[in-house]
Protein backbone atom coordinates (compact mmCIF):
# COMPACT_ATOMS: atom_id res chain seq x y z
CA UNK A 1 0.00 0.00 0.00
CA UNK A 2 1.03 3.65 -0.61
CA UNK A 3 -0.48 6.41 0.91
CA UNK A 4 0.25 10.21 1.31
CA UNK A 5 -1.69 12.50 3.33
CA UNK A 6 -3.77 15.23 1.78
CA UNK A 7 -5.04 16.89 5.07
CA UNK A 8 -5.31 16.15 8.47
CA UNK A 9 -8.92 14.48 7.40
CA UNK A 10 -8.55 12.39 4.93
CA UNK A 11 -5.66 10.10 3.12
CA UNK A 12 -4.86 9.34 -0.41
CA UNK A 13 -4.33 5.48 -0.56
CA UNK A 14 -3.32 3.27 -3.01
CA UNK A 15 -4.12 -0.55 -2.61
CA UNK A 16 -3.17 -3.64 -4.42
CA UNK A 17 -6.40 -6.26 -4.13
CA UNK A 18 -4.97 -9.48 -2.84
CA UNK A 19 -8.19 -11.58 -4.03
CA UNK A 20 -12.04 -12.10 -5.47
CA UNK A 21 -12.55 -10.49 -8.80
CA UNK A 22 -10.36 -7.60 -9.34
CA UNK A 23 -7.22 -9.61 -8.17
CA UNK A 24 -3.95 -8.00 -8.83
CA UNK A 25 -5.56 -4.66 -9.62
CA UNK A 26 -4.30 -1.08 -7.90
CA UNK A 27 -7.15 1.24 -6.81
CA UNK A 28 -7.48 4.52 -4.93
CA UNK A 29 -9.53 4.85 -1.69
CA UNK A 30 -9.45 7.57 1.23
CA UNK A 31 -8.98 7.04 4.50
CA UNK A 32 -11.58 9.41 6.89
CA UNK A 33 -9.87 9.90 9.71
CA UNK A 34 -12.65 11.30 12.32
CA UNK A 35 -11.90 12.76 15.98
CA UNK A 36 -13.25 9.71 17.48
CA UNK A 37 -10.50 6.98 17.39
CA UNK A 38 -13.01 4.00 17.23
CA UNK A 39 -14.08 5.04 14.06
CA UNK A 40 -10.48 5.74 12.43
CA UNK A 41 -8.50 3.11 10.73
CA UNK A 42 -4.24 4.05 10.92
CA UNK A 43 -2.23 2.64 7.96
CA UNK A 44 1.24 2.57 7.09
CA UNK A 45 2.81 1.47 4.16
CA UNK A 46 2.44 -2.16 3.97
CA UNK A 47 -0.93 -2.64 5.76
CA UNK A 48 -3.66 -4.62 4.51
CA UNK A 49 -6.99 -3.63 5.06
CA UNK A 50 -10.51 -4.47 4.27
CA UNK A 51 -12.36 -3.24 0.96
CA UNK A 52 -15.69 -2.84 0.18
CA UNK A 53 -16.15 -2.69 -3.69
CA UNK A 54 -19.07 -1.10 -5.04
CA UNK A 55 -20.45 -2.32 -8.62
CA UNK A 56 -22.37 -0.39 -11.17
CA UNK A 57 -25.12 -2.21 -13.38
CA UNK A 58 -22.52 -4.07 -15.61
CA UNK A 59 -20.55 -5.20 -12.92
CA UNK A 60 -17.28 -3.19 -13.20
CA UNK A 61 -16.68 -1.41 -10.18
CA UNK A 62 -17.77 1.87 -9.35
CA UNK A 63 -16.16 2.81 -6.23
CA UNK A 64 -13.87 1.73 -2.97
CA UNK A 65 -14.41 1.87 0.45
CA UNK A 66 -12.18 0.93 3.44
CA UNK A 67 -13.73 -0.83 5.77
CA UNK A 68 -11.25 -1.66 8.54
CA UNK A 69 -8.15 -3.80 9.15
CA UNK A 70 -7.28 -6.90 7.60
CA UNK A 71 -7.28 -9.44 10.00
CA UNK A 72 -7.34 -12.48 8.20
CA UNK A 73 -4.09 -13.20 8.26
CA UNK A 74 -3.59 -13.16 11.96
CA UNK A 75 -6.88 -15.10 12.52
CA UNK A 76 -5.46 -18.10 10.37
CA UNK A 77 -1.94 -17.90 12.12
CA UNK A 78 -4.01 -17.95 15.84
CA UNK A 79 -6.01 -20.94 14.85
CA UNK A 80 -2.64 -23.10 13.50
CA UNK A 81 -1.05 -22.06 16.99
CA UNK A 82 -4.49 -23.55 19.04
CA UNK A 83 -4.20 -26.51 16.84
CA UNK A 84 -1.24 -27.10 17.17
CA UNK A 85 -1.24 -26.51 20.89
CA UNK A 86 -4.39 -28.71 20.76
CA UNK A 87 -2.37 -31.84 19.45
CA UNK A 88 0.08 -31.33 21.89
CA UNK A 89 -1.72 -31.77 24.75
CA UNK A 90 -4.13 -34.16 23.39
CA UNK A 91 -2.79 -36.13 20.80
CA UNK A 92 -5.35 -37.53 17.92
CA UNK A 93 -8.16 -36.75 19.98
CA UNK A 94 -7.69 -33.25 18.82
CA UNK A 95 -8.49 -34.31 15.55
CA UNK A 96 -12.16 -35.03 16.69
CA UNK A 97 -12.39 -31.69 18.74
CA UNK A 98 -11.40 -29.64 15.92
CA UNK A 99 -13.93 -31.72 13.67
CA UNK A 100 -16.48 -30.71 16.19
CA UNK A 101 -15.67 -27.32 16.18
CA UNK A 102 -16.24 -27.18 12.34
CA UNK A 103 -19.27 -28.65 12.38
CA UNK A 104 -20.79 -26.29 15.36
CA UNK A 105 -19.38 -22.95 13.34
CA UNK A 106 -20.93 -24.49 10.03
CA UNK A 107 -24.45 -25.98 11.95
CA UNK A 108 -23.93 -22.23 13.47
CA UNK A 109 -23.67 -19.68 10.34
CA UNK A 110 -25.25 -22.06 7.51
CA UNK A 111 -27.76 -23.38 9.26
CA UNK A 112 -29.11 -21.62 12.54
CA UNK A 113 -29.00 -17.94 11.06
CA UNK A 114 -30.52 -18.59 8.10
CA UNK A 115 -33.36 -20.15 9.85
CA UNK A 116 -33.54 -16.85 12.18
CA UNK A 117 -33.65 -14.52 9.00
CA UNK A 118 -36.86 -16.18 8.13
CA UNK A 119 -38.91 -15.87 10.87
CA UNK A 120 -38.15 -19.67 12.38
CA UNK A 121 -38.86 -20.15 16.31
CA UNK A 122 -36.18 -18.99 18.00
CA UNK A 123 -36.54 -21.20 20.96
CA UNK A 124 -37.33 -23.72 18.37
CA UNK A 125 -34.17 -23.16 16.68
CA UNK A 126 -31.79 -22.99 19.46
CA UNK A 127 -33.39 -26.35 20.56
CA UNK A 128 -33.24 -28.18 17.45
CA UNK A 129 -29.48 -26.65 16.78
CA UNK A 130 -28.94 -27.70 20.58
CA UNK A 131 -29.60 -31.76 19.93
CA UNK A 132 -27.85 -31.63 17.10
CA UNK A 133 -24.90 -29.86 18.15
CA UNK A 134 -24.45 -31.66 21.06
CA UNK A 135 -25.13 -35.03 19.69
CA UNK A 136 -22.40 -34.64 17.38
CA UNK A 137 -19.95 -33.59 19.07
CA UNK A 138 -20.38 -36.41 21.63
CA UNK A 139 -20.39 -38.80 19.30
CA UNK A 140 -17.19 -37.20 17.49
CA UNK A 141 -15.81 -37.23 21.01
CA UNK A 142 -16.69 -39.96 23.00
CA UNK A 143 -18.11 -42.53 20.51
CA UNK A 144 -21.67 -44.38 20.09
CA UNK A 145 -21.66 -45.25 24.01
CA UNK A 146 -24.09 -45.65 27.11
CA UNK A 147 -21.76 -42.60 27.99
CA UNK A 148 -22.41 -40.78 25.31
CA UNK A 149 -26.15 -41.78 25.57
CA UNK A 150 -26.71 -40.80 28.93
CA UNK A 151 -24.29 -37.34 28.23
CA UNK A 152 -26.88 -36.35 25.80
CA UNK A 153 -29.71 -37.33 27.56
CA UNK A 154 -28.37 -35.12 30.60
CA UNK A 155 -27.73 -31.77 28.34
CA UNK A 156 -31.84 -32.45 26.68
CA UNK A 157 -33.36 -32.36 29.49
CA UNK A 158 -31.79 -29.72 31.65
CA UNK A 159 -32.34 -27.39 28.21
CA UNK A 160 -35.67 -27.99 27.77
CA UNK A 161 -36.32 -27.23 31.58
CA UNK A 162 -34.26 -24.49 31.47
CA UNK A 163 -35.73 -22.59 28.02
CA UNK A 164 -39.55 -23.15 30.17
CA UNK A 165 -38.43 -21.52 33.15
CA UNK A 166 -36.51 -19.40 31.08
CA UNK A 167 -39.64 -18.21 29.09
CA UNK A 168 -41.56 -17.73 32.62
CA UNK A 169 -38.99 -15.86 34.15
CA UNK A 170 -38.10 -13.31 31.37
CA UNK A 171 -41.89 -12.23 30.85
CA UNK A 172 -42.76 -12.33 34.47
CA UNK A 173 -39.25 -9.39 34.15
CA UNK A 174 -40.93 -7.43 30.96
CA UNK A 175 -37.65 -8.22 29.17
CA UNK A 176 -38.13 -7.31 25.48
CA UNK A 177 -34.52 -8.54 24.56
CA UNK A 178 -34.64 -5.10 22.65
CA UNK A 179 -30.94 -4.56 24.80
CA UNK A 180 -29.31 -6.98 22.08
CA UNK A 181 -26.50 -5.24 20.15
CA UNK A 182 -28.40 -4.43 16.63
CA UNK A 183 -31.61 -4.98 17.85
CA UNK A 184 -32.61 -1.75 16.74
CA UNK A 185 -31.31 -2.31 13.31
CA UNK A 186 -32.23 -5.75 12.76
CA UNK A 187 -36.12 -4.86 13.48
CA UNK A 188 -36.01 -1.74 11.03
CA UNK A 189 -34.58 -4.50 8.61
CA UNK A 190 -37.81 -6.53 9.05
CA UNK A 191 -39.93 -3.68 8.79
CA UNK A 192 -37.87 -2.58 5.02
CA UNK A 193 -38.27 -6.55 4.64
CA UNK A 194 -35.39 -7.60 3.77
CA UNK A 195 -35.38 -10.25 6.31
CA UNK A 196 -38.70 -11.68 8.48
CA UNK A 197 -39.85 -10.27 11.56
CA UNK A 198 -38.09 -11.56 14.97
CA UNK A 199 -39.73 -11.88 17.57
CA UNK A 200 -36.50 -10.47 20.65
CA UNK A 201 -38.27 -12.02 23.50
CA UNK A 202 -37.82 -15.49 22.20
CA UNK A 203 -34.68 -14.27 20.66
CA UNK A 204 -33.79 -13.53 24.50
CA UNK A 205 -34.61 -17.03 25.58
CA UNK A 206 -32.60 -18.67 22.77
CA UNK A 207 -29.20 -16.87 23.81
CA UNK A 208 -29.53 -18.02 27.51
CA UNK A 209 -29.95 -21.89 26.01
CA UNK A 210 -27.23 -21.40 23.53
CA UNK A 211 -24.73 -19.42 26.07
CA UNK A 212 -25.19 -22.63 28.15
CA UNK A 213 -25.68 -24.90 25.71
CA UNK A 214 -21.45 -25.18 25.68
CA UNK A 215 -21.04 -26.01 29.30
CA UNK A 216 -24.04 -28.54 30.12
CA UNK A 217 -22.27 -30.70 27.50
CA UNK A 218 -19.06 -30.11 29.61
CA UNK A 219 -20.55 -31.18 32.61
CA UNK A 220 -22.74 -33.99 31.21
CA UNK A 221 -19.64 -35.57 29.95
CA UNK A 222 -18.13 -35.20 33.09
CA UNK A 223 -20.21 -36.62 35.50
CA UNK A 224 -21.38 -39.61 32.13
CA UNK A 225 -17.59 -40.61 32.37
CA UNK A 226 -17.29 -40.59 36.30
CA UNK A 227 -20.42 -42.92 36.96
CA UNK A 228 -19.19 -45.27 34.08
CA UNK A 229 -15.60 -45.23 35.72
CA UNK A 230 -17.46 -46.15 38.63
CA UNK A 231 -19.63 -48.67 37.85
CA UNK A 232 -16.64 -50.45 35.87
CA UNK A 233 -14.99 -50.71 39.45
CA UNK A 234 -18.10 -51.39 41.71
CA UNK A 235 -20.50 -53.31 39.48
CA UNK A 236 -22.23 -53.73 42.50
CA UNK A 237 -23.46 -50.64 43.21
CA UNK A 238 -27.05 -49.99 42.44
CA UNK A 239 -28.86 -47.08 40.05
CA UNK A 240 -29.31 -44.85 43.33
CA UNK A 241 -25.96 -45.24 44.81
CA UNK A 242 -24.08 -44.23 41.30
CA UNK A 243 -26.61 -41.35 40.86
CA UNK A 244 -26.05 -39.83 44.21
CA UNK A 245 -22.15 -40.78 43.52
CA UNK A 246 -22.80 -38.33 40.08
CA UNK A 247 -24.43 -35.81 41.98
CA UNK A 248 -21.39 -35.17 43.94
CA UNK A 249 -18.48 -35.07 41.65
CA UNK A 250 -20.94 -33.10 39.73
CA UNK A 251 -21.51 -30.98 42.50
CA UNK A 252 -17.83 -30.06 42.65
CA UNK A 253 -17.48 -28.77 38.57
CA UNK A 254 -20.93 -27.14 39.33
CA UNK A 255 -19.24 -24.82 41.98
CA UNK A 256 -16.44 -23.50 39.67
CA UNK A 257 -18.31 -23.75 36.56
CA UNK A 258 -21.15 -21.55 37.67
CA UNK A 259 -18.61 -18.76 38.67
CA UNK A 260 -17.04 -19.02 35.39
CA UNK A 261 -20.24 -18.65 33.84
CA UNK A 262 -20.95 -15.20 36.34
CA UNK A 263 -17.33 -14.21 34.92
CA UNK A 264 -18.18 -14.21 31.18
CA UNK A 265 -21.22 -12.25 31.29
CA UNK A 266 -19.65 -9.87 33.95
CA UNK A 267 -17.18 -9.55 31.09
CA UNK A 268 -19.50 -8.88 28.14
CA UNK A 269 -21.04 -6.14 29.89
CA UNK A 270 -17.90 -4.43 31.75
CA UNK A 271 -18.47 -1.67 29.62
CA UNK A 272 -22.17 -1.16 30.96
CA UNK A 273 -20.77 -1.15 34.55
CA UNK A 274 -18.34 1.13 34.23
CA UNK A 275 -20.48 3.99 32.18
CA UNK A 276 -22.97 3.38 34.87
CA UNK A 277 -19.93 3.63 37.87
CA UNK A 278 -18.82 6.68 35.83
CA UNK A 279 -22.07 8.76 35.85
CA UNK A 280 -22.87 8.12 38.94
CA UNK A 281 -26.07 5.57 38.29
CA UNK A 282 -27.68 4.52 41.72
CA UNK A 283 -27.82 1.24 42.06
CA UNK A 284 -31.32 -0.02 42.05
CA UNK A 285 -32.09 2.29 39.04
CA UNK A 286 -28.88 0.21 37.59
CA UNK A 287 -30.27 -3.14 38.15
CA UNK A 288 -33.90 -2.28 36.99
CA UNK A 289 -32.18 -1.39 33.22
CA UNK A 290 -33.59 -3.77 31.18
CA UNK A 291 -30.08 -4.27 29.82
CA UNK A 292 -28.77 -5.21 33.23
CA UNK A 293 -31.88 -7.38 34.07
CA UNK A 294 -31.74 -9.37 30.79
CA UNK A 295 -28.09 -10.37 31.32
CA UNK A 296 -28.43 -11.26 35.24
CA UNK A 297 -31.57 -13.33 33.94
CA UNK A 298 -28.92 -14.81 31.65
CA UNK A 299 -26.58 -15.58 34.32
CA UNK A 300 -28.83 -17.48 36.49
CA UNK A 301 -30.94 -19.29 33.75
CA UNK A 302 -27.50 -20.49 32.17
CA UNK A 303 -26.23 -21.77 35.50
CA UNK A 304 -29.73 -23.44 35.81
CA UNK A 305 -29.21 -25.18 32.83
CA UNK A 306 -26.03 -26.80 34.77
CA UNK A 307 -27.41 -27.60 38.00
CA UNK A 308 -30.32 -29.66 35.59
CA UNK A 309 -27.74 -31.37 33.82
CA UNK A 310 -25.93 -33.06 36.34
CA UNK A 311 -28.79 -35.20 37.98
CA UNK A 312 -30.28 -35.72 34.52
CA UNK A 313 -27.24 -36.89 33.61
CA UNK A 314 -26.09 -39.00 36.59
CA UNK A 315 -29.61 -40.30 37.09
CA UNK A 316 -29.60 -41.19 33.35
CA UNK A 317 -25.79 -42.72 33.28
CA UNK A 318 -26.65 -45.12 36.88
CA UNK A 319 -29.68 -46.61 34.60
CA UNK A 320 -28.26 -47.04 31.70
CA UNK A 321 -24.79 -49.09 33.19
CA UNK A 322 -27.03 -50.50 36.07
CA UNK A 323 -30.58 -50.50 35.34
CA UNK A 324 -30.69 -53.24 33.53
CA UNK A 325 -29.25 -55.90 36.56
CA UNK A 326 -32.17 -58.07 37.69
CA UNK A 327 -32.14 -57.81 41.40
CA UNK A 328 -30.50 -54.16 41.26
CA UNK A 329 -32.42 -51.17 42.77
CA UNK A 330 -33.88 -49.90 39.77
Amino acid sequence: MESSRGNTDIEEAEFLILNGKFKGVRVQAKNYLWDDPAYNTILEKGDKAALRIDYDPDGEMEGVRIKGYSRGSELKLFLAFFALLLFAVIGRRAAAVLAAMAFNIFLFVGAFVPVLKNGFNPVAAVFLFSLLSAGTTLLLITGATKKTAAAAAGTAGSIVLASLMAFVFLKAAHISGFYFDGARRIMAMSRAGNIAEIDFFLMASAAIMLAALGMAVDVSVGVASFVNELHAERSDMSVIQLCLRGISVGGDMLATMINSLIFVFAGASLALVLNARVCGVPFLRFINYEAVSGIILQSLLASFVLILTIPATSLTAAYLFAGHKKGRTP
